[in-house]
């Protein structure tokens, strides 16, 4: 009895010191910038993103309040989009002007490196983890996108191609710090897309039964997977953890995407980007959905979560896109 009276107290002392999720937050966008996205954070709360001034994309890095605009000389469009916790970010953009002939590069310690797999017409690195290797997608055949397109990781100077043995697309979506990718694609051209996990050159798809589409966009170093799944023609997000799927949708939402998961398996997304509505960001956290909204922001989509926490993404503030940092307040 007295042992059942202590972990009834125990519980009950527990669920009392559980508070809301609440967050503070940063609304970032360079002052010279008409508007601009949050692509990536680290763990150290550096960011990157991207944005148009003067009618042309550029991007930057923001770190100790800081904007150090990224890109190589002499490159135009380019989008920086994932970043490591040693502060490398990779990215892509046009050089010579070429239009869709995407190069991919390397910035780091303030120094830029190509990354073209010259046998290919376009390369486009989107992620690098902490040990330095990058995923991404390349295009053999120009002007079509949809031909000759299929991931690729990026280890010790040498390309990997990334797809499933007979499938007739594939992007490499997020690359863990174990070396395992995830990304999607088709099996036939104008079919339904399909995700996949790749690990020293075995491919396990993820298709549960009844679900009509699959996308993955990210992997923790737990092997968590999250992404968006059609069923029935509804969009939901999704969980993929030790052999288990789990739907995700906030309370009262129809459509959401799950973009990112960090290694406490906190999920962030937003809205399905193709319904046209006001929508939210949200994170998922241990059963519990917190809605993400910057103060008198009309929308907004979370994409990325660090370690620690912190959420970024992107929104509109009246008739302005913007990027917002959010940090919680009660970890």
């Amino acid at each position: 009895m007295i042992k059942r009276l202590f972990v009834l107290i125990l519980v009950v002392a527990l669920q009392s010191c559980v508070q809301p999720k609440e967050y503070t937050y940063i609304e970032v966008c360079p002052s010279d910038f008409d508007r601009c996205s949050l692509q990536s954070i680290n763990s150290a709360g550096v960011v990157t993103g991207t944005g148009v001034k003067d009618g042309q994309v550029y991007s930057f890095m923001l770190k100790d309040d800081t904007y150090t605009e990224i890109g190589p000389p002499g490159w135009s469009n380019v989008m920086a989009v994932g970043i490591n916790d040693q502060g490398e970010i990779v990215g892509y953009g046009f050089k010579n002007y070429m239009w869709e002939q995407n190069f991919g590069f390397l910035y780091q310690d303030s120094q830029y490196e190509e990354i073209a797999d010259t046998t290919w017409y376009s390369t486009s690195p989107y992620r690098i983890n902490n040990n330095g290797q990058i995923i991404g997608v390349r295009r053999s055949i120009p002007p079509n996108p949809r031909t000759g397109t299929e991931g690729f990781l990026y280890d010790d100077r040498e390309f990997t191609r990334i797809i499933p043995p007979g499938w007739a697309s594939a992007q490499a979506e997020d690359v863990n710090d174990f070396g395992v990718v995830v990304g999607s694609g088709m099996v036939a051209w104008y079919g339904a897309r399909l995700a996949f996990i790749y690990t020293d050159g075995r491919y396990h798809i993820l298709q549960p039964a009844f679900w009509d589409e699959v996308n993955a966009h990210s992997i923790n170093n737990k092997g968590a997977v999250v992404g968006q799944a059609k069923i029935k023609d509804v969009t939901y997000g999704y969980m993929y953890k030790e052999g288990f799927y789990t739907k995700l949708m906030p309370p009262g939402w129809d459509s959401c995407v799950a973009y990112a998961i960090n290694n406490h398996c906190a999920v962030v997304g937003g809205y399905d980007e193709y319904i046209d509505r006001a929508g939210k960001g949200f994170v998922y956290e241990k059963g519990t959905y917190t809605e993400i909204l910057p103060p008198g922001w009309t929308t907004a989509t979370a994409v990325d979560i660090n370690d620690n926490g912190t959420i970024i993404g992107f929104g509109n503030k009246g008739d302005k896109r913007m990027g917002f940092i959010a940090v919680p307040v009660n970890n």
